[in-house]
């Protein structure tokens, strides 16, 4: 029997995260895995879905689906029968050839997702569904949809999002409305103290996350937005902001509400 040994690897699930995993690795196969403490990202935690999967299912041979199935049953019955993989695609082709033939293709709805997060995976089923002219959906939800337009607005892409390590070269940190502590699978509880300079929460809530800031505001719900405003405000009067580059500061900064102005 060759001896263990420990293969340092990421997690490929779907997610932004890709917390480090040390994986058991026993006569050439993955035995375990285990969360990497050395990972600057999630530091030794694993989430359910990651280990689930990979100390579950995925180990064992006689869980696994390796083989097309097709439905002998009915739906809940939980019968099916093997096939080859030709005949599992010609039948794909043929149903949907013959729905697009006698009620159109948009009849048929993509939903979908990345699965285990590749460019190729997401991208080209929705080529192939495009040529088709089946009806698409956005496969992430409202809040995901609005989280990327933030992030892209705020660091220039919305896919590799906000690395922790990056605070260390701040000198203030910001946390508007999340609750890093408690808010996702990477719930490291001190990583808001551990940052060595100026720590600000906005929240209404007195989160933990908020108990480690120097400054908490606490602003009602559904105001958010004035004081984002009075912000930019001591921001343009104190010039602390470049107007060359950044578009939406340049229109802000030359169009001030009168009352912000101090005029009724």
């Amino acid at each position: 029997m060759n001896p263990e040994k420990l293969q340092k690897t990421t997690c490929p699930r779907d997610c932004y995260d890709r917390c480090g995993i040390l994986a058991v690795v026993r006569d050439g196969r993955v035995a375990e895995i285990r969360g990497d403490p050395d990972s600057p990202v999630s530091r030794g935690m694993l989430c359910a879905k990651c280990t689930i999967a990979y100390n579950g299912v995925w180990l064992d041979p006689a869980q696994r689906v390796t083989q097309p199935l097709r439905r002998t049953g009915t739906k809940g019955e939980a019968r099916f029968a093997e096939i080859s993989w030709d005949e599992a695609l010609d039948q794909v082709a043929n149903r949907l050839q013959s729905i697009a033939r006698d009620h159109g293709a948009d009849k048929v709805l993509h939903a979908h997702y990345q699965g285990t997060y590749s460019a190729i995976a997401c991208n080209f089923p929705c080529r192939f569904f495009h040529r088709y002219g089946a009806t698409e959906v956005d496969p992430g939800t409202i809040c995901d949809k609005a989280g990327h337009v933030a992030l892209q607005g705020m660091l220039g892409t919305s896919f590799e999002g906000f690395d922790a390590r990056s605070r260390d070269g701040a000198s203030c940190l910001v946390l508007w409305g999340v609750n890093p502590s408690h808010g996702g699978p990477l719930t490291d509880r001190f990583w808001v103290g551990e940052f060595p300079g100026t720590r600000i929460v906005i929240d209404p809530v007195r989160t933990f996350t908020a108990t480690q800031a120097d400054i908490h505001l606490r602003p009602r719900p559904g105001t958010d937005a004035a004081l984002a405003y009075g912000l930019l405000r001591l921001l343009s009067d104190a010039g602390r902001f470049d107007r060359t580059s950044s578009g939406i500061m340049c229109r802000v900064g030359t169009r001030w509400p009168r009352r912000s102005r101090g005029q009724n």
